[in-house]
């Protein structure tokens, strides 16, 4: 399925909704919300889903590019101009080609963070299992320890010889 909003968390995007003129308000409505963390960072947390305006952004910027409907939580005036703004049909060629080189980068980018957070977690694994071995644990013990299955423990060890 093609997606029929932006992904904010593009170049592009954030530019989009938060960068142009016409689009002020998003930006003052969103400057708002930050100047709110101190108090809202005292409040205790319920946890009920989208009913403050702190939950409501999370989730847009979570999730407005798998949305293919505005929810009905999100029915506000502030929310709808994002919504109309965000959406890809509306975009002209040239918007449409730079949002989709924008996108592009951005997943170029997560992918390149991802398998390397991968590797460091997988490198941090073997350091673990090889202590563990160090100090005279058995493989069982340190899968149990780890939550990691046997033959991965035991595949980290017989490496090692």
């Amino acid at each position: 399925m093609q997606d029929k909003f932006i992904n904010i968390f593009t170049d592009f995007g954030f530019k989009k909704l938060f960068g142009e003129e016409p689009n002020k308000d998003l930006l003052i409505d969103r400057s708002l919300y930050y100047a709110t963390f101190p108090i809202q960072e005292q409040a205790q947390r319920g946890g009920a889903e989208l009913l403050t305006l702190q939950d409501k952004w999370f989730y847009i910027f979570r999730h407005l590019h798998e949305l293919q409907e505005v929810p009905p939580e999100l029915q506000e005036a502030i929310f709808l101009k994002l919504f109309a703004v965000a959406n890809i049909a509306q975009f002209s060629p040239i918007e449409r080609q730079v949002y989709e080189d924008s996108l592009k980068y951005y997943r170029d980018l997560k992918n390149v963070t991802d398998t390397a957070m991968d590797e460091g977690i997988n490198l941090e694994r073997q350091r673990s299992i090889l202590a563990m071995v160090g100090n005279g644990f058995d493989a069982a013990s340190i899968a149990k320890n780890l939550v990691l299955p046997l033959d991965t423990v035991q595949k980290v060890i017989n490496n090692k010889n």
